[in-house]
């Protein structure tokens, strides 16, 4: 998939409209506005994102990459903001660099569904079998969010994540450390994705739990209500 440059030099333009905005003005719009001030760090050279694709053996989704190459590396974005590819392991919990290479590269686990929270184990047990704890913790390494790197901290437990391999990569997903089921975002795409939240901020629009469908946003505002839309 090759990138046009006028859709990069879209975001651009709209991120320099950004920067004229008052920072405290929209502070309340999301997360880390007031830390990055619609600011994004200088863009990784090309022998910086090889060397971190050789260091953990996986390939960057192209459209993720090159917005890091050519427009910036992290800062402005959803949340509190765009992570670093330093900061791209930390929704896994592995116990060493060889451990993090396994679950990086291994094939993502979820399908494009929605999967349903009836009690703790339910949508793990349906994605990693009856004894996923067990196999999280022995030399298979398997893990249910194997297979992407975050993109976005959302606070507390929940990441934003991007798909690395298989017939999902690509896709953007919304995750939870604590196991609350994942959450495939309405965007198809990094590039969507970010544009999408540049255009929030643009409009001054607040959008809480950004990327999620309707109903999952929702639900988040109403944690006690089981019915979802209402």
């Amino acid at each position: 998939m090759n990138i046009p440059n006028n859709r990069l030099n879209q975001i651009r333009k709209k991120l320099d409209q950004l920067l004229t905005y008052d920072v405290d003005e929209c502070s309340q719009l999301d997360l880390g506005i007031t830390k990055h001030q619609f600011k994004l760090e200088p863009p990784l050279r090309e022998e910086e994102v090889l060397a971190f694709e050789e260091q953990w053996g996986i390939s960057l989704p192209t459209d993720y990459r090159a917005f890091i190459t050519s427009v910036g590396s992290s800062g402005a974005g959803p949340y509190y903001g765009l992570l670093s590819l330093s900061q791209a392991t930390l929704h896994l919990n592995c116990d060493d660099d060889a451990t993090y290479k396994k679950v990086l590269g291994a094939l993502f686990p979820l399908s494009d569904k929605i999967y349903q929270y009836k009690k703790y184990d339910d949508w793990l047990v349906e994605v990693g079998g009856e004894n996923w704890h067990e196999r999280r913790f022995t030399p298979e390494s398997w893990d249910p969010y194997q297979g992407t790197i975050a993109i976005c901290h959302q606070g507390c437990t929940y990441f934003t994540v991007l798909v690395l391999n298989g017939p999902y990569r690509g896709a953007i997903w919304n995750i939870d450390e604590a196991h609350e089921p994942p959450v495939k975002s309405t965007y198809s795409g990094f590039l969507d994705y970010y544009e999408g939240w540049v255009d929030l901020m643009l409009a001054k629009e607040e959008e809480l739990w950004y990327g999620y469908p309707r109903t999952e946003t929702l639900k988040k505002q109403n944690p006690n209500d089981n019915q979802s839309g209402n």
